[in-house]
């Protein structure tokens, strides 16, 4: 994290911008905010200083737009992830600069989308997109997996709602994460609990399928009480775990606060998976 006091401040705008500091003179569109977070969050994390200028030094925010441009950069932030990092002002030479400081998402985190859902990445001071592929090989080149672990058979439990009266699309949604295990190229074993075959009793089924995977797909889509216990008991085994949902699905207050990726549609949901799938992987090598 980054020193946001007035002295701090001074010295970071000293060593000018870089590929974890950049200067915004003015307040920027949402859109233009958005990008630098997700890229700082996507890769070493980064401070956001708003009211500086590269060469002019602090300019500082209009007085009457403190609240609002604050809200403002809150909002974005929540939006993109929770806890992405920390926001406010800071007074330097009695003018407000407003900050943002983002970490970086850690090992356990699959990578964050702006709101057009595009991966984006800080290469030196400027934001340049990636694509699934291209954080697969830096996500499992990052991770403390052997070489050649990426032929390591794994086991992803995927928890759903089985209702497809309901919402017929959830057909869709559960052929996308079949798709998204396929275009990782990894060796990815799916188990869903009412395709299993066989004569048994499902909630015991249920438990020894969980412990038996190394990671865990968990959607929330339709709110289905299954999952919610599948989630537990799956977090009580320390699984890896996936969180997801429709965009618009409430979620309870014991799951909200962990990091849960929200999809519009299948084709959407496709593309979060496959760099989100990778993570998993990775994360479950790395630990072995």
């Amino acid at each position: 994290m980054f020193d946001t006091s007035a002295e701090g401040i001074k010295e970071i705008l000293a060593a000018g911008e870089s590929e974890q500091v950049e200067f915004k003179s003015q307040m920027p569109p949402d859109e233009v905010i958005a990008d630098v977070l997700t890229a700082f969050a996507n890769t070493s994390g980064g401070l956001l200083l708003v009211g500086v200028h590269e060469k002019k030094g602090v300019i500082g925010i209009p007085d009457d737009k403190r609240t609002e441009y604050m809200d403002r950069l809150v909002r974005i932030a929540q939006a993109l992830g929770p806890m992405l990092g920390d926001f406010g002002l800071s007074a330097v030479d009695d003018r407000i600069v407003l900050y943002a400081d983002v970490k970086p998402l850690g090992a356990n985190v699959p990578p964050l989308r702006t709101f057009k859902g595009e991966y984006l990445k800080r290469v030196g001071t400027s934001i340049q997109k990636t694509s699934p592929q291209e954080l697969i090989k830096e996500i499992l080149g990052k991770s403390k997996a052997k070489a050649g672990s990426a032929g390591k058979r794994l086991t992803l439990f995927v928890a759903m709602s089985f209702h497809e009266e309901e919402d017929p699309a959830l057909v869709d949604y559960f052929a996308s994460v079949k798709r998204a295990v396929r275009r990782t190229g990894l060796n990815i074993k799916i188990v869903r609990i009412d395709l299993v075959e066989g004569d048994y009793e499902i909630s015991q089924k249920i438990l020894d399928e969980i412990e038996k995977a190394d990671m865990v797909l968990a959607d929330f889509t339709l709110r289905p009480s299954n999952v919610y216990f599948e989630l537990g008991v799956a977090r009580g085994m320390e699984k890896r775990i996936i969180q997801t949902a429709k965009k618009g699905t409430s979620l309870e207050f014991d799951v909200r606060n962990w990091r849960t990726l929200f999809y519009r549609n299948a084709t959407e949901y496709e593309e979060a998976l496959i760099p989100a799938i990778a993570q998993a992987y990775a994360d479950v090598i790395g630990a072995r």
